[in-house]
């Protein structure tokens, strides 16, 4: 089977910051062919050039008022084609069975929904994030957390038995043939945060599908209900990545640095003379520094159906400066003028609204719309820097040195 490299990965409007887990995921296989995909770029024809669509975790509401009809038909038409749709958590409900708008236009299995019901169960945790309303109906998040899942004989993972993975308020979903399961739920773990009664969480969880997929034409949807692409689960991340890309035998760091030179050893450092570039370096020194305060004040927004607490904007600008520390030192000698201005232009814009976010919460002011535009920017600021680098390491190698460890918080 030819191995799937071009991988596209929907940041538009309703994308979470799990998006960012797939980037650091794919850095360790050497998949670097990645473009970062917003709706009107799916209208106008771009998975014509794509081997895989992932849609990971967010507000699958607002993912689907931004695609619109015009977005599903080109979806659709892409996986007949012979095209491999990934839907995690977000992405997974996106193509389960609907009638409510704009989510009526990704119907493309009749998979439902285990955790949808009419009457909500009282919350024992988080009770600002644990539901959404779903027309005259609920869904609910009985768990968050780590699970523990077994792994369907014969599968498409070619691999039998128990792992762990974690599951953010992604789709528990009946078996009832429309999809072919390739993991069921098993049970929790000592991690496993329960969310509503214990009893009630598992009536919803046991027996459920936590991943699988469904063949359209020529092509196949995945559906993943736990991050498995998650860097804490690296067992979970290998079956993944083999499942998506068709390649059976890829592992990690196989691709990493092979037939290439290792830039690290072989070009030296020195100093750019790239003001644009400077300028968006201490950007970011900065934004770190406001980002780690804010992080101190207990807070959170509701942007959509989406719930974004301050820890998530510390996540962003601790992803941006590590890929900067990796690649920056050489990135910043070869990138293009225009680009670096950008990189600066987007990032004194990222810090001014990180700024009047801590000045109105620390004054007890309304906030809202300066963190919707703040997310909106700080997820371009990463994806423009991601493919400056990715596009400098295709063009010329890449490093050999191990994956670093990394904050991360939950979805």
């Amino acid at each position: 089977m030819e191995l799937k490299k071009r991988i596209s990965i929907y940041v538009d409007e309703g994308a979470s910051h799990s998006f960012i887990w797939l980037i650091e995921l794919f850095e360790i296989y050497g998949l670097f062919d990645i473009k970062f995909v917003k709706s009107e770029d799916i209208r106008s024809g771009i998975l014509g050039k794509t081997d895989v669509l992932i849609i990971s975790g967010g507000d699958s509401f607002a993912v689907a008022g931004s695609l619109e009809e015009a977005a599903a038909l080109a979806i659709k038409s892409f996986i007949e084609n012979g095209g491999t749709y990934v839907g995690i958590c977000a992405g997974a409900y996106l193509m389960l069975r609907s009638s409510k708008s704009p989510l009526h236009y990704f119907n493309m299995t009749s998979g439902k929904i285990a955790n949808l019901s009419s009457r909500l169960p009282e919350a024992k945790a988080l009770e600002y994030k644990y539901s959404t309303p779903y027309g005259c109906s609920y869904i609910f998040h009985p768990v968050r957390g780590e699970i523990s899942v077994t792994l369907c004989e014969f599968g498409l993972f070619q691999k039998e038995g128990v792992i762990k993975a974690p599951v953010y308020g992604g789709p528990f979903i009946k078996n009832d043939g429309s999809i072919i399961p390739l993991s069921f739920f098993r049970d929790f773990t000592e991690s496993t945060l329960f969310l509503v009664d214990n009893e009630i969480a598992a009536s919803i969880c046991r027996g459920s599908i936590v991943s699988g997929y469904k063949t359209l034409g020529k092509g196949i949807l995945f559906f993943f209900s736990t991050h498995m692409e998650h860097p804490d689960y690296p067992e979970a991340n290998e079956l993944f990545i083999r499942l998506i890309t068709g390649d059976p035998l890829i592992s990690r760091m196989l691709l990493r640095g092979k037939d290439k030179t290792s830039l690290k050893n072989e070009t030296p450092y020195r100093p750019s003379n790239n003001s644009s570039y400077k300028k968006f370096r201490k950007n970011l020194s900065l934004m770190r520094l406001v980002a780690a305060g804010l992080e101190k004040i207990p807070h959170f927004w509701k942007i959509g159906e989406k719930v974004w607490e301050t820890e998530k904007i510390r996540f962003f600008t601790e992803s941006i400066l590590k890929m900067e520390k990796k690649y920056g030192k050489m990135l910043s000698l070869s990138i293009a003028e225009k680009n670096a201005e950008e990189l600066d232009s987007l990032s004194s814009i990222c810090l001014s609204l990180l700024k009047n976010i801590y000045d109105s919460l620390s004054h007890g002011k309304s906030s809202q719309q300066e963190a919707a535009f703040f997310i909106n920017n700080i997820k371009d600021l990463y994806t423009i820097y991601c493919s400056c680098c990715f596009r400098y390491i295709n063009e010329n190698g890449t490093f050999t040195t191990k994956y670093n460890n990394h904050f991360n918080p939950t979805a």
